[in-house]
């Protein structure tokens, strides 16, 4: 089937087509994912560490993948990073572990008023 360049076409799954309010909780998602990841490699730089450290550090950590890359690769660990770092980290595995949005409502204040 041809594409026209101004062709709108919606956003299917499994023959039907997806809500937007579905679509805007997935770019939700994505958009805390990348920016918390986003802050801790900030965070990691400015602390000293290299860039593909501080990279690879904070979407290992919030990916809960294993190895990295940088000071965290296949050979080292996690040992020689600051206290502070190492919360930050903790903090970015409890986040991918519980799927960002639920650790994200356990921080709001209104979620602990009722």
């Amino acid at each position: 089937m041809p594409y026209h360049p101004r062709v709108v076409r919606p956003v299917k799954y499994g023959g039907q087509p997806v809500s937007e309010e579905i679509l805007a909780g997935i770019w939700a998602f994505f958009a805390a994912y990348f920016l918390i990841a986003t802050i801790a490699a900030a965070a990691m730089t400015a602390s000293g560490h290299d860039i593909v450290t501080g990279i690879s550090a904070s979407l290992t950590t919030l990916g809960n993948v294993g190895p990295g890359l940088g000071e965290v690769g296949a050979y080292d660990n996690f040992v020689h990073f600051s206290a502070q770092i190492k919360l930050l980290l903790c903090f970015c595995m409890i986040a991918g572990r519980l799927e960002v949005f639920t650790l994200l409502v356990l921080l709001l204040p209104q979620f602990w008023q009722r």
